[in-house]
């Protein structure tokens, strides 16, 4: 009998031992698992081309990727589990990544995104001039994940697309559709069809304010074609387009419409006589000579222009582009090197002298 219960005892000590050897085992290969998958998450996280972090209803930070510290500039040995919000605004706004706000502001604006209830998308400029499109996930409970992804360089390219489309590709000015657009805008103000009514100063300053479109044709430059080559043609587009627009201002529109006819939009001159003292000075600029391959070559030009006054009708664009047009070709007809003010541009002015002198079929240099 004793030896039956101390084989019992014995069994079941080993049995113990065994089962605790089991367990240790078990939560051995438990802890094992956890952290390879905590080694597979962060190599996932740093796979991701987008940058990542995640905060807590507090503003503390609770995850973050290798991604997202390198878009903002930051080391990563500087971030680190349960720092505030805040601090890592600091680093951002330290390495020249944060928004072009002051950081009062910019904390003040995350705060509110921070309690938003539905998930948000933002588009945002750094002071460095990169964009990255910020996706915000509210998280149950409280704080929020958010998603960074750099799109600086697709809105570099839609930019350049956009200015492709809306400037001449030899001299850089503005397309013909960006001048018809500038003009549809001008006029409409003018209607007071563009809802900014309420911008206008008072009646009797508004209504002396003019636009005039100029049309510019380059004399003789078949010549310059024919005699030097294309290449040179091209040169002198861009010389003339350089000589022309120092002398407009940042409000005016300068365009290329196509082989060497370029227009000009003046909104918002005082008087015709304006519109004429361009026209005389870019007429004036042109004369000199141009050197191509080492060769002065001498054009010249001439210019059509039609006015429109908010008090008067204000005519479609393509009428007002007919008018100067039609000018354009008066103007060479009386010679070239001159430039002539359309009848249906005739408006009143302050001074008659002026108007009886600018306006006319054709004036003289």
């Amino acid at each position: 009998m004793p030896s039956t219960v101390s084989s019992s005892i014995e069994w079941d000590a080993i049995s113990s031992v065994a089962g605790c050897d089991l367990e240790l085992q078990s939560h051995s290969t438990a802890l094992a698992a956890l952290s390879r998958r905590a080694e597979l998450m962060e190599l996932a996280l740093d796979k991701i081309r987008q940058g990542m972090c995640v905060f807590d209803g507090h503003q503390r930070l609770l995850l973050f990727n290798r991604q997202y510290a390198e878009m903002y500039s930051i080391d990563p040995s500087r971030l680190w589990v349960g720092m505030t919000l805040r601090d890592v605004v600091d680093l951002r706004y330290s390495a020249g990544t944060g928004l072009d706000m002051l950081p009062e502001e910019y904390a003040r604006w995350r705060d509110r995104i921070s309690l938003a209830d539905r998930p948000m998308q933002t588009e945002v400029t750094l002071r460095n001039g990169n964009v990255h499109l910020v996706h915000h996930e509210p998280l149950p409970g409280g704080g929020w994940v958010a998603a960074f992804e750099d799109i600086t360089e697709r809105r570099l390219a839609e930019a350049g697309i956009r200015h492709m489309a809306h400037h001449d590709t030899l001299t850089g000015l503005a397309s013909r559709c960006l001048f018809n657009d500038r003009l549809d805008g001008v006029l409409a103000r003018m209607r007071g069809a563009d809802g900014l009514e309420h911008y206008r100063p008072d009646l009797d300053s508004y209504c002396k304010l003019i636009s005039a479109v100029l049309l510019l044709d380059l004399d003789h430059f078949k010549n310059v074609n024919d005699r030097l080559g294309h290449a040179a043609g091209d040169e002198l587009l861009c010389q003339v387009a350089a000589r022309i627009s120092v002398q407009l201002r940042p409000q005016d529109t300068f365009a290329r419409l196509g082989g060497d006819e370029f227009a000009i939009l003046l909104d918002g001159i005082g008087e015709t006589g304006e519109a004429a003292a361009l026209a005389a000075r870019v007429i004036q600029d042109l004369t000199e000579p141009f050197v191509l391959d080492g060769q002065a070559v001498a054009v010249g030009a001439s210019v059509g222009i039609a006015l429109c006054s908010p008090d008067n009708h204000i005519p479609e664009p393509v009428r007002l582009l007919r008018n100067a047009d039609r000018a354009l070709y008066q103007a060479k007809a009386a010679g070239r090197g001159t430039y002539c003010f359309s009848k249906a541009g005739q408006l009143r002015t302050h001074d008659a002298g002026v108007e009886a002198r600018f306006i006319s079929s054709a004036t003289k240099l």
